[in-house]
């Protein structure tokens, strides 16, 4: 499906919504993990590299999220954040109902 050149604009500012929704979500899973007190035999180092190691997945996770933004991507990328729940229906519901389907396609909601 080809997209007009608002239906990509609009597409996008859509991605970047989901895109957030789940930044946000890491931030506070990252912030409760710093937070929680230590247990047993862990220790700040411990945590330190728990943080890490959750830092490197996440940013690696946003880099293959930042090719959503990409014209070919677009619909899929926004199919798979709807399918996660980083998007809602009404997320999309003002873009065209062909657009909305193609998405809901993707997020093998149909």
């Amino acid at each position: 499906m080809e997209l007009t050149k608002t239906e990509r604009r609009q597409v996008k500012d859509i991605i970047r919504k989901g895109i957030l929704r789940r930044c946000e979500e890491w931030l506070k899973e990252t912030s409760e993990l710093i937070a929680k007190p230590y247990d047993g035999e862990e220790n700040a180092f411990d945590r330190c590299m728990e943080v890490t190691k959750r830092s490197r997945n996440y940013f690696k996770e946003a880099m293959r999220r930042e090719d959503y933004y990409r014209n070919t991507m677009q619909l899929s990328g926004a199919g798979v954040l709807l399918a996660e729940g980083y998007l809602t229906v009404e997320d999309i519901s003002e873009l065209r109902e062909e657009v909305q389907q193609a998405i809901k396609l993707w997020a093998r909601m149909d």
